[in-house]
């Protein structure tokens, strides 16, 4: 290098970055009260734009909202009886999450309510978690369910918070696909009109084996279920294939759900009114009705939090969250890609909005919510235009739970599970699902075949477990893979060394080359170690040896690199320069950093000389620590295998340390010339 320079030490690199994370720290200290104030205020978003409310937002979000307030009626009707727990906690749970979350989000299209999903898992985890021994209830499943949602919420705002969400993505998707699949078959009894088949403590092949011995008792359930799912596929297949040249198929596509839900219930009106009622006052029907509903809210009431309830609550509502956190991510990123604010998502706001909604809602009888994909399609083709319309949709709510209580008596169950079957079908694993898994990549196909079985023939939260381990598996064991793919560049010095002669036995550039090792992930402690050992193999295997011979006496017992060397039937090319890349390097370990030093030293004494050291694409916070290791002085070992003599000296400035791209690294590699010995690994074989 031409110019030198004194560069300062690991040890008083970080110091330095101590004092500027220190001198950071106070001055955030003298602002902490504006910061506190500001950090509460973003958390409403609704702040930003509100502002610039106008009249055209205005029809959008109410024709929107309204669409949405047909859907989720019925929808929340159903989703709670797929809970365990009465239809009309499935309306408190919607209130609550569109409510709120007008306020908190960062996504329009999104609607947060009951979904199949977790409706399905709040259903299994009151079948384990809250059962004696005699398969009886401990505490009241609404109680029950009412502290779930409490903790589910905690966990998402702590996780929202410290910004932990990476931990939901250890979830695949097949579990979710599980869930859904499994929630649809849970559906199928009540829409057939069939009694007494478990469908939360045993496993799914189970329920599928109960529906086909069961099938003879089949009543008019079945006409009105399976009617109504024609119906609603219909309306869907007309929306798809005429909605564009005629809009009347695309408005009663949207709002199917809507239709044949009123359809129904005035045809189950007069049906009942006609068949008159029993000395019970019951309607004398041959098909289930919802019943009863109480009129309005109920009353705020504190959840039960005594360590009995908790004790049993913790666990599985920490599945709970993380599910919950999965399913409303997707649906928001999905929605953001196709509408152009996905760069406006912010995950960790939309985790604490959740949080929110939970924790709140479970003073307000409701139990775990998350964002609804059907409800958030029909909500977005509808033409939203901003979170506000959540406010309208919950009106609808309201003006149900106040003012149709009555009308809801006659709803009859299987319609009810027919919308659910029908809304969540598409949802359901199809067959060019695992061809995708297949073609994509063999681990993932494994890990959906696994998970997804394990959810639909054990049960839900095994088959999380089961997802979550394979998942971590897979992420140690990536993590821990040789991170580095290596190239030769052919290197053509043009200029040599003071004193180089022939006598000096120069290679030509036509056996020196240029070793490219670009690092395909982040240098820590899981793949450190591997990392560097595949890196000083390939050199054994494809360089020249090119280190001061010396007898085995003289070695530290496992260096073996001459004797390797002298096996050798083949002439390898010599080092000329090493780049590293480290544009994929986005974290840099202590170990990483102990294991770079040792791979220098190693490639030190395999070429009996310091080698010359390059970087490409390094992060700015990683080159004190790369100055720092090309500052480290060698070990006396190493020492010992540099020909010729050796003095410690630093290395140059960062314009001839680090570049920007490969190509400006490999062009600055072919200006500096190297002199290489005679090679002889002679006295390698004393012992």
């Amino acid at each position: 290098m031409s110019k030198f320079f004194k560069i300062p030490s690991a040890e008083a690199a970080d110091s330095t970055e101590f004092r500027e994370l220190t001198q950071k720290a106070k001055e955030s200290s003298k602002n902490w009260k504006s910061n506190v104030v500001g950090y509460f205020l973003s958390l409403f978003p609704i702040i930003t734009w509100i502002r610039r409310y106008n009249l055209q937002w205005f029809i959008g979000d109410l024709i929107a909202g309204f669409t949405v307030g047909c859907l989720v009626l019925p929808q929340a009707l159903g989703q709670a009886k797929i809970a365990t727990l009465p239809p009309e906690y499935g309306l408190y749970t919607a209130f609550v999450g569109l409510f709120i979350y007008a306020f908190l989000a960062t996504a329009k299209d999104l609607t947060i309510g009951p979904t199949a999903v977790l409706s399905l898992l709040t259903s299994q985890i009151l079948a384990s978690a809250n059962k004696d021994a005699s398969g009886k209830n401990i505490f009241a499943p609404t109680e029950f369910a009412l502290t779930l949602a409490f903790v589910t919420g905690i966990y998402q705002l702590v996780i929202g918070i410290f910004r932990i969400g990476f931990l939901a993505d250890l979830i695949p998707n097949s579990v979710i696909s599980g869930f859904t699949s499994g929630a649809v078959i849970t559906c199928i009894p009540s829409l057939l009109g069939l009694k007494g088949i478990d469908t939360n403590t045993q496993p799914v092949y189970f329920v599928v084996r109960d529906i086909a011995v069961n099938l003879p008792k089949t009543k008019v359930d079945a006409a009105i279920g399976l009617t109504a799912v024609v119906a609603l596929y219909t309306l869907s297949f007309l929306k798809d294939r005429l909605g564009k040249r005629f809009p009347v198929f695309y408005w009663t596509g949207l709002a199917r759900n809507g239709i044949i839900f009123v359809i129904y219930l005035v045809v189950s009106i007069i049906v009942a009114t006609v068949a008159g009622n029993d000395s019970k006052g019951v309607p004398k029907v041959d098909y289930s009705l919802v019943g009863t509903l109480p009129v309005g809210l109920k009353p705020p009431t504190i959840p039960r939090l005594e360590a009995a309830v908790l004790d049993r609550v913790w666990i599985p509502a920490a599945t709970a969250a993380l599910i919950s956190i999965v399913e409303h991510m997707g649906i928001v990123r999905s929605f953001g890609r196709k509408f152009g604010y996905a760069n406006n998502i912010e995950p960790s706001q939309e985790i604490i909005a959740q949080g929110i909604t939970n924790f709140l809602g479970s003073f307000f009888s409701a139990y775990p919510s998350t964002g609804s994909f059907s409800r958030s399609a029909v909500k977005a083709a509808s033409g939203v235009r901003t979170p506000l319309a959540g406010l309208f949709t919950a009106s609808i709510v309201i003006i149900a739970l106040y003012g149709l209580t009555g009308v809801f008596y006659f709803i009859p169950n299987a319609l009810l599970s027919a919308i659910i079957i029908a809304s969540i079908s598409d949802m359901v694993s199809r067959f060019d699902t695992f061809v995708h898994f297949w073609s994509v990549s063999l681990i993932d196909f494994v890990i959906f075949i696994t998970s997804f079985a394990v959810t639909l023939f054990v049960n839900v939260e095994i088959g999380i477990y089961t997802g979550i381990i394979f998942s971590i598996l897979v992420t140690v064991i990536q993590t821990a893979s040789p991170g580095a793919k290596i190239s030769l560049v052919e290197a053509k010095p043009t200029e040599f060394s003071e004193g180089a002669s022939e006598e000096k036995n120069l290679v030509s550039a036509s056996t020196s080359v240029i070793v490219v090792v670009r690092l395909t992930q982040s240098l820590i402690y899981g793949n450190a170690r591997r990392t560097t050992t595949s890196i000083i193999e390939y050199f054994r295997e494809n360089i020249q040896f090119e280190g001061k011979p010396r007898p085995a006496s003289d070695r530290i017992w496992c260096d073996n690199a001459q004797e390797v060397a002298a096996r050798q039937t083949h002439v390898s090319p010599v080092a000329h320069t090493i780049i590293f890349d480290f544009a994929a390097v986005t974290h840099f370990d202590s170990d990483g950093y102990d294991s770079v030093i040792e791979v220098r030293g190693d490639i030190t004494k395999y070429i009996g000389r310091v080698p010359v050291f390059l970087f490409v694409g390094v992060h700015p916070e990683q080159k004190r620590l790369l100055k720092a290791i090309l500052n480290t002085p060698f070990s006396e070992d190493v020492i010992a295998g540099i020909k010729g003599d050796y003095t410690f000296e630093t290395h140059g400035t960062e314009e001839e340390l680090f570049f920007d791209d490969l190509q400006s690294a490999i062009d600055k590699s072919k200006t500096i010339a190297i002199i290489h010995e005679p090679v002889s690994t002679k006295g390698g074989e004393d012992a």
